[in-house]
């Protein structure tokens, strides 16, 4: 169970935002179909350093996650290999360890802040760092009230700035952020072999999403 991602919406979501007024509002942002994004993530072993690199046609996600948990473990880095058929592969190419599971699920697709039910529009103009941002949230989480995801999203750009996963399951440690810091066109051409499982190709029939 991927837990680590998890994080206190309180205190993110608690600013005076205020739809404006007379205004049209934005549709949810779509995600390119292929990118990578930089990010910075709290766990409880303490900060991580993520790359995801976002294939859908491929029907891939990698993120490469570097952080003080993996090397105070001897592990260095941890590649996190999800596929579109719902498998998914962890690889830790210093001790070449590799661990399957399939989690019945695949990508999230480019179009999930839009599928219904659509993320709703709780801000516009919120200033995070040097970015303008519109701020969404979608689903509910284990606690009533308090949705699953917060997502910032740059005004003039859509690209996403920062988002905040919650789970009250999740020990006060995990309750982070992630941070988005750069966002190119970019795919991963990693050399997979050394996990024998990340050379098969993904099953391009499948279509289970996450929700």
């Amino acid at each position: 169970e991927k837990t680590g991602m998890g994080a206190r919406a309180t205190g993110v979501v608690a600013l005076a935002w205020a739809v404006t007024a007379g205004v049209a509002a934005p549709e949810p942002p779509l995600w390119p179909d292929r990118f990578h994004v930089m990010s910075a993530q709290t766990t409880p072993g303490g900060k991580d350093v993520v790359h995801l690199f976002y294939d859908w046609p491929g029907g891939r996600n990698l993120n490469v996650i570097t952080g003080q948990a993996l090397e105070r473990a001897g592990k260095g880095t941890l590649w996190d290999f999800e596929r579109q058929d719902g498998l998914t592969f962890y690889y830790t190419p210093r001790t070449r360890e590799c661990r399957t599971i399939d989690m019945k699920y695949g990508l999230l697709p480019p179009t999930w802040l839009r599928d219904k039910p659509a993320a709703e529009l709780v801000g516009q103009g919120v200033t995070v760092g040097p970015f303008r941002c519109n701020v969404w949230t979608k689903g509910e989480s284990d606690t009533p009230g308090v949705p699953f995801i917060t997502y910032y999203a740059e005004e003039q750009t859509d690209r996403p700035v920062r988002w905040a996963f919650y789970s009250a399951r999740s020990p006060p440690a995990a309750r982070g952020r992630h941070a988005a810091r750069s966002l190119t066109g970019r795919h991963p051409r990693h050399a997979l072999a050394a996990c024998p499982p990340l050379s098969r190709p993904p099953n391009p029939t499948s279509q289970r999403a996450r929700s």
